[in-house]
């Protein structure tokens, strides 16, 4: 694990001299853009729904995203246990067709 991966909160300057911190700042920096640009076009087209983000980097997502973009991440839900909710919603759907 590189010591930029191990930070959890803080996100890294656009622009870097080590190589290290330029691919992980790149990284980063590319990906809230992403998250950022797929939230304005969702809520364009859905302005009433809910958005939801989970898995293992939801929560260093949000952290991060807030410090770019605080009113756009308080829009978005963490749900770290979406996927296993939905598995448990599926099997228990199974068991009552059964």
């Amino acid at each position: 694990t590189s010591q930029f991966a191990s930070q959890t909160a803080q996100l890294p300057e656009r622009w870097s001299r080590c190589t290290e911190a330029a691919i992980w700042s790149g990284v980063l920096h590319s990906l809230l853009a992403g998250l950022r640009d797929f939230v304005a076009a969702w809520r364009l087209q859905f302005p009433e729904s809910s958005i939801l983000i989970t898995g293992g980097d939801a929560r260093l997502l949000i952290e991060l995203l807030s410090q770019q973009a605080p009113d756009l991440a308080a829009r978005i839900q963490l749900d770290p246990q979406l996927i296993f909710r939905g598995m448990q919603i599926a099997v228990s759907s199974q068991q009552n067709q059964s």
